[in-house]
């Protein structure tokens, strides 16, 4: 889409922010600045009201984009607070008025209320625990038997290592101040090469191994079945690693759609996750009941005229259906 036709189609909530990328000229990169200002003011604030949630984050997928999938596979309406940085205020007031009323203990987000339970909550890993115990709580579902340990942790391993490679995601591309030209030509062969493939061929091999273990195998004779990440993708409800891991994999199939080709396990976990009854339509960009759709993804080595190779990724992998109700 061309600079002059991303002015025309702008939403009015985003008119003075276009207005300014119109004064410069229609520079595609002013544009594209602009444009992404605007859209995190026109998502500011509660986008809906009455959810069984209340998510608190930016307006940006980052760390809340797990939490919204797992609130997107409970089905359950949420509603979300979406703050503004620099050059509006939203987000230093709200922090100030969370640090003094104890909401935001460390004057971070993500933050989750869940308001039928009147419990406030921080830091993103221990919000997904609590959605993934509650949901499993609540579930009309058979209560799903204890983890073993030993799985247990085998899923934080994986989860872990997740959590590394997205630290390696983000030393090569974020705050580099390298044009977005050199990170796309030079830094992105090095980072698929170096980082990349290499660490993902130890996660299928982790993932391998844990499978194999007769543990498992007896825990699924048992009549529980293992956990999807970790076990042939036929667990009832994923775990917080999956979650984690399906995050981290879309920001690379993004980057390098092929990634995949050999690692057939990763493969079918996707296939598994992305077609969930719950996600497929958030991924799909349908509204949920809250009426919020996905957020679009920037940073890496996106661009205004040059989105990444893998930016329809999902394409092939999603079963699309028209019959989905949020």
């Amino acid at each position: 889409m061309t600079a002059s036709s991303q002015l025309a189609s702008a939403k009015p909530c985003e008119q003075p922010l276009v207005d300014m990328g119109r004064q410069e000229g229609r520079n595609p990169a002013v544009v594209a600045a602009c444009l992404a200002l605007a859209a995190l003011s026109c998502h500011t604030g509660v986008s809906a009201a009455n959810g069984a949630f209340t998510l608190r984050y930016f307006g940006v997928r980052g760390l809340g984009e797990p939490i919204r999938l797992m609130l997107a596979e409970m089905g359950k309406p949420f509603s979300e607070v979406r703050y503004r940085g620099a050059p509006f205020t939203d987000w230093s007031t709200a922090k100030e008025e969370g640090l003094a009323s104890g909401r935001l203990p460390f004057g971070q987000v993500p933050s989750l209320t869940d308001n039928e339970a009147g419990v406030d909550l921080v830091q993103s890993r221990a919000i997904m625990k609590y959605l993934h115990a509650t949901h499993n709580s609540k579930s009309a579902a058979p209560a799903p038997a204890p983890t073993p340990p030993a799985q247990q942790a085998g899923l934080d391993m994986l989860e872990g290592a997740f959590e590394d490679l997205r630290g390696k995601w983000t030393s090569r591309f974020r705050g580099t101040g390298k044009a977005q030209d050199v990170l796309r030509d030079d830094v992105l062969p090095l980072y698929v090469t170096e980082d990349l493939l290499p660490l993902l061929s130890q996660i299928e091999r982790v993932q391998e191994k844990l499978v194999s273990l007769s543990y498992m195998k007896q825990h699924e004779e048992d009549g529980h079945k293992a956990t999807p990440l970790m076990a042939g993708h036929g667990g009832d409800t994923p775990a917080v690693a999956d979650f984690v891991a399906f995050d981290v994999l879309d920001i690379n199939m993004r980057l390098d759609p092929s990634c995949m080709d050999r690692f057939p396990h990763l493969k079918a976990f996707l296939k598994y996750f992305v077609n969930r009854p719950g996600i497929a339509p958030y991924l799909a960009g349908h509204p949920n009941k809250a009426g919020l759709t996905r957020i679009a993804r920037y940073g890496g080595v996106d661009t205004d005229d040059r989105p990444p190779l893998g930016d329809r990724w999902l394409d092939g992998y999603l079963t699309r259906t028209a019959n989905w109700e949020l």
